[in-house]
């Protein structure tokens, strides 16, 4: 039973960890509340360097504007265009 009691409060812990977490990330990327951002791109050079330029940036929409198709094309082209017109090395 003493066992069940310790991973329960380790779970609780760790819930509220990741809660706080969030709420400091919401309020970095919105600047605290008073913009919100529709969309920002993650490269990742090391699988760039393994895989090639397929899968090595990661697009993250607002969930409004997730399903627009022309959205998302003009952020793939976006993409393929800086990482073929620009040294990924320096990034």
């Amino acid at each position: 039973m003493h066992y069940i009691v310790e991973e329960r409060e380790y779970l609780i812990t760790i819930i509220i960890m990741i809660l706080w977490r969030n709420k400091m990330c919401k309020r970095l990327f919105t600047k605290n509340l008073t913009s919100i951002p529709l969309f920002w791109v993650d490269f990742n050079y090391k699988l760039y360097k393994e895989k090639g330029k397929e899968g090595s940036c990661m697009v993250k929409i607002h969930p409004n504007l997730a399903n627009d198709e022309f959205i998302k094309k003009t952020l793939n082209e976006l993409i393929d265009y800086i990482r073929d017109n620009y040294n990924m090395e320096d990034m």
